[in-house]
């Protein structure tokens, strides 16, 4: 789960640790950016006041909000990709390039605006309530935890990633002290990277994944090609389309050559 997704995975995995009765085999637990930090969080003193804008100013604020979302290398690896000059190393085939390719025209469209009423009731509906109910759960699986044994004491594989560049979330303090509540867990600090950018670029969270929970097969490190620099260009390929002068050119994209091309190389 990440951010909010984090506290709702949160709350699921400790549901089915505390509750005897549930037949679900809770293999493992990942957290990214967990928003069970709300509280202590840059976003809940600042967003309440969004909120409060009146509607003239609502749309300036909703921008004010966003540079805590990202991070140094967001704008410049955005750049890369609209200049044709790389892709986030997991569009590593034509056939993903090319489906990415088919669709980027219509991203904007699928974007909804977040009114005032939303942006409110995702603050306390979703974060406040959120993560205050979860606090207790945990804190309550925590007590339990410590008044067992070593034979007794419940526990799931667990791997928290957090930015280090986070400035929506304190994530780094969050993933350590989630960690010590939760036996079995291993915290993961992605260099550079903001609230956003720890599911992008800067990180192959598959790769992560897999290395933490060896029953799930597949590569477990960045793809070398991806990580040979560790600045902007880090989890970026070249790109697989050839020579373009405009990126994610949609127009070549959706040419049955190329779309044909693509599907054989990815069959091959």
């Amino acid at each position: 789960g990440e951010s909010f997704g984090g506290i709702l995975s949160l709350d699921m995995a400790l549901t089915i640790l505390q509750q005897e009765n549930l037949d679900i085999d809770l293999k493992g637990l990942t957290l990214i950016n967990p928003a069970t930090c709300y509280d202590r969080s840059k976003l809940a003193s600042k967003g309440p006041s969004v909120v409060a804008l009146s509607p003239f100013l609502y749309n300036f604020g909703l921008l004010s909000l966003l540079p805590l979302f990202t991070d140094d290398y967001a704008l410049p690896q955005l750049l890369m990709i609209l200049q044709s000059k790389a892709l986030p190393s997991v569009i590593d085939t034509p056939a993903r390039e090319a489906y990415m390719g088919r669709v980027a025209a219509s991203i904007p469209s699928k974007l909804k605006y977040m009114s005032q009423s939303t942006l409110d009731w995702r603050l306390n509906q979703w974060l406040t309530e959120g993560s205050t109910k979860v606090a207790a759960k945990l804190e309550t699986f925590a007590e339990t935890n410590n008044n067992n044994n070593n034979n007794n004491r419940k526990m799931v594989p667990t791997l928290i990633v957090a930015g280090e560049k986070d400035l929506c979330l304190p994530s780094i303090d969050e993933a350590e002290r989630l960690s010590a509540l939760l036996p079995g867990s291993i915290v993961h600090v992605v260099e550079g990277a903001g609230h956003a950018s720890t599911c992008g670029g800067r990180v192959d969270l598959a790769a992560l994944m897999r290395d933490r929970f060896p029953e799930v097969k597949g590569r477990r490190e960045m793809k070398a090609t991806a990580s040979r620099d560790p600045g902007v260009s880090l989890g970026m390929e070249p790109r697989y389309d050839g020579n373009v002068k405009m990126g994610l050119s949609p127009l070549k994209y959706w040419t049955p050559e190329f779309y044909r091309q693509a599907n054989l190389t990815e069959a091959s």
